[in-house]
């Protein structure tokens, strides 16, 4: 069972692929090259989505059984860059279907980045957890979980990345708060 950022990728994937068509289809109606051009793309992206996603709606799709053996193997970091990649073309043509599109691809992406951004101690922990609660936890995997620090040199590298990521986020939202309050008590005198 998916927990987490891989059951929120999963949801938002299944949304997106009836977006996509209701999308597709709904910009195929309008009256540019262009708009028809993206809403085609946009249903072929769908099929795509839906491939990765929901694998047993197109099982009864002969084209599309060598597809799902493949969509198996694809790791977060790949389905991450796949649907960046294809958040950028329905953009081309504005209107809600596109929008919501382009964001919900986009926001798929994040759910997969962020999954391929947690180290295996912590994808693991709702198994261990689960399993201490209903067996008990032997002796040794408690510390299995939480690290030794003897193996921390393989994630050296994105822990760096990951710590100045989050740094400049803390501080520029608490930047922000604070010019919003100087707003609001400026606004009120």
């Amino acid at each position: 069972m998916k927990v987490g950022w891989p059951c929120l990728g999963s949801v938002a994937g299944v949304a997106l692929t009836l977006i996509l068509f209701i999308g597709g289809l709904a910009t195929v109606l309008s009256l540019t090259a262009l708009c028809w051009i993206v809403g085609i793309y946009m249903i072929c992206i769908g099929f795509v989505v839906g491939v990765l996603e929901v694998p047993i709606i197109f099982q009864c799709v002969e084209i599309t059984k060598p597809w799902m053996e493949t969509a198996k193997k694809v790791t977060p970091a790949k389905r991450a860059a796949i649907y960046w990649t294809m958040c950028v073309f329905p953009f081309f043509c504005v209107g809600v279907g596109t929008i919501l599109a382009g964001v919900g691809l986009f926001l798929t992406g994040f759910a997969y980045f962020m999954e391929f951004l947690g180290p295996p101690r912590v994808r693991d922990a709702y198994a261990l957890r689960r399993r201490e609660l209903n067996e008990g936890l032997a002796e040794g995997e408690e510390e299995a979980l939480i690290g030794t620090g003897n193996n921390d040199e393989e994630f050296a590298p994105l822990q760096g990345f990951v710590d100045n990521v989050t740094q400049s986020a803390t501080k520029a939202v608490a930047k922000a708060a604070v010019n919003q309050i100087k707003d609001e008590a400026v606004g009120k005198k």
